[in-house]
């Protein structure tokens, strides 16, 4: 959303796709708001449709915010759009877009240990990343769309945050790659079709945070 951040005035078109998201989340909040006032959960048939309301709204939320990303032709600043880029391929743009996330990581890393500050750097795991996980039949209901906007991006991407993750290892920079952590695990820990945890799964999460924020204390006071 950088373009948003620079330029000086919106296009007509961005304020209605902005108004659409915010009135996405809104009914969404207000749907499970009403259920939960009701205590309409009580009902297994009520819950199903909330569920099934619930999901189509985080689809509509999903591609309202991808067709955001892709209004950009108008731009006319540099500040916004930045020098020309073009790719070959798909790997190409994959392999670069994780290049500026690496390199991200190694300046905000370099950022915080000037002041003093412990830098650490943790990738998140997801359901869309092939046999990351044995997903529960609750999961693969409820957390799993194969249609979803996100998906895709997560299968032809994840395989390059990884690798570049293992790099800033290599540069002695606190990296974890949580990707794997469900792997073994047929519980249900996602949530949602996006990539949110439920409690069970974040404190999993943080609990193999805190272990390796500890290892590495540790290792440093060697």
């Amino acid at each position: 959303m950088w373009i948003n951040r620079v330029k000086s005035l919106y296009d007509p078109y961005e304020i209605r796709l902005i108004g659409k998201i915010e009135a996405f989340k809104s009914f969404k909040r207000s749907l499970a708001y009403f259920f939960n006032e009701k205590k309409l959960y009580r009902s297994p048939t009520l819950s199903l449709i909330w569920q099934i309301i619930d999901r189509k709204f985080d689809r509509k939320i999903a591609s309202a915010n991808i067709e955001m990303r892709g209004v950009l032709d108008h731009a006319v600043s540099f500040a916004a759009t930045g020098p020309e880029y073009k790719w070959d391929s798909e790997e190409k743009l994959y392999s670069d877009l994780s290049k500026i996330w690496f390199n991200s990581s190694v300046m905000m890393n370099n950022i915080c240990r000037a002041k003093g500050i412990e830098y650490y750097h943790i990738l998140q795991p997801n359901q869309y990343v092939p046999n990351s996980k044995i997903l529960s039949s609750n999961e693969i209901k409820n957390a799993y769309d194969s249609n979803h906007p996100y998906r895709d991006p997560v299968l032809k991407g994840y395989s390059f945050l990884r690798d570049n993750g293992k790099l800033l290892n290599r540069q002695n920079i606190h990296f974890i790659d949580l990707t794997d952590i469900f792997k073994e695990n047929n519980e249900t820990f996602y949530k949602d079709s996006c990539c949110h945890l439920n409690t069970s799964g974040y404190r999993i999460v943080v609990e193999k945070i805190l272990e390796y924020i500890n290892k590495e204390s540790k290792c440093s006071q060697k």
